[in-house]
């Protein structure tokens, strides 16, 4: 496993080295005169330079410190919420490192119950502890002053520890195994639009829509021992999904209100396959809705902080095993993050984020980082 952290570290770190590189090469080609007429993060286009405050100003000259802050705010938004929106031929190119860890712990009981606490059967505890270490390079192409799209390959290595404890009138059974999986995740692409342009103080809408494909491992493809039972784990979902999303941001100097409504459809599939004792058939995975709501908040114009509650609503997988329909339980994702954001330079970003599960079936912790780059700023 630690070989593994270091192979994703060193993978991102090259990244950003390479990128500071060419930055400061860039740098020393830039004469006085283009720095002069610098215009910093704007969201919209040349045309529109001033979309966050009221009133207009010649094209040309340099926005005010407080509208940099501003636009610093809601840059910071549109980042967490998977865009960047930077104008035309924009090419940001961002790699990011996460970390999340989350336990379940389950309690069954196969028997009678007497009276209340007296039982007859078998009772089962089982805890699993699962670690995901994640990497990832995302590229964000502006076709247009509104229209941008987006590519991310994932890399993942994950960890499950298993425990269970068997204890019925015979006596006590208790078993830990570890899982081990590593390798590409699914790759996805996306398409950005704003559909409004946020002039006079009116808000911001963005449509979004992107495609996830199944490039990695999924639970199906992945290696199993004679009983069908998985010998390692999957860094990929094994189906492919549809993604739409509505995102509307508010700029109020010094911040920005936003929220985003999300829909996730996944495209059924049949696996037709036999894993030990059980034949799999046609598997299709619940759909998805999401909420994302929270506020950006320029501290100064290089500086911002995000925080809000995000909420996605898992339906049920239908498995049909041995000719037979099963539905697996609905999830609930909600956690609270927290998000920050610092301008290194003209042309690069540091984003530190942070997410705290509150419901059962959300990670208990994660923690990310990432440094998107603008190539031709």
């Amino acid at each position: 496993m630690f070989n593994h952290i270091c192979k994703l570290l060193l993978f991102n770190s090259s990244i950003a080295i390479s990128l500071l590189a060419a930055q400061y090469t860039a740098a020393e080609n830039i004469d006085s005169k283009t720095k002069a007429q610098s215009t910093g993060n704007l969201l919209l286009s040349e045309e529109e330079l001033n979309v966050l405050r009221a009133g207009q100003q010649p094209v040309g000259n340099a926005p005010k410190e407080e509208d940099k802050q501003n636009s610093n705010a809601v840059n910071s938004s549109l980042e967490h919420l998977g865009s960047s929106l930077k104008g035309k031929r924009s090419l940001i190119i961002e790699p990011s490192f996460s970390f999340s860890t989350s336990s379940v712990n389950r309690f069954t009981f196969r028997g009678i119950e007497i009276i209340d606490s007296v039982l007859l059967g078998a009772i089962e505890a089982s805890d699993v502890d699962r670690e995901t270490f994640s990497s990832q390079i995302s590229v964000r192409y502006g076709l247009s002053n509104k229209l941008e799209l987006s590519l991310s390959l994932p890399y993942s290595v994950r960890s499950d520890k298993l425990s269970t404890i068997l204890r019925n009138q015979a006596g006590e059974v208790s078993r830990t195994e570890n899982l081990q999986g590593e390798g590409y995740g699914d790759i996805s692409a996306g398409i950005h639009y704003q559909l409004s342009s946020g002039k006079a103080g009116s808000g911001i809408f963005i449509g979004n829509l992107s495609y996830k494909s199944t490039t990695g491992d999924g639970p199906f493809n992945v290696k199993r021992g004679p009983e069908g039972i998985e010998t390692e784990l999957p860094t990929g979902s094994g189906f492919e999904a549809l993604s739409a999303a509505l995102t509307y941001i508010y700029p109020k100097d010094p911040a920005s209100l936003f929220i985003q409504f999300s829909h996730t459809s996944h495209r059924s599939d049949y696996i037709n396959r036999q894993l030990g004792q059980q034949f799999i058939g046609k598997v299709d995975p619940g759909n998805s809705i999401g909420l994302n709501l929270g506020i950006g908040l320029a501290l100064s114009p290089d500086l911002s902080l995000t925080m809000g509650f995000q909420f996605d609503s898992i339906r049920g997988t239908s498995t049909f095993i041995n000719e037979k329909e099963f539905h697996s339980s609905r999830l609930s994702l909600g956690a609270f993050f927290l998000a920050t954001s610092l301008q290194l330079n003209e042309k690069q970003r540091l984003n530190i984020n942070g997410a705290f599960g509150i419901t059962d079936d959300a990670p208990d912790m994660q923690i990310g980082f990432s440094m998107p780059y603008d190539v031709f700023k």
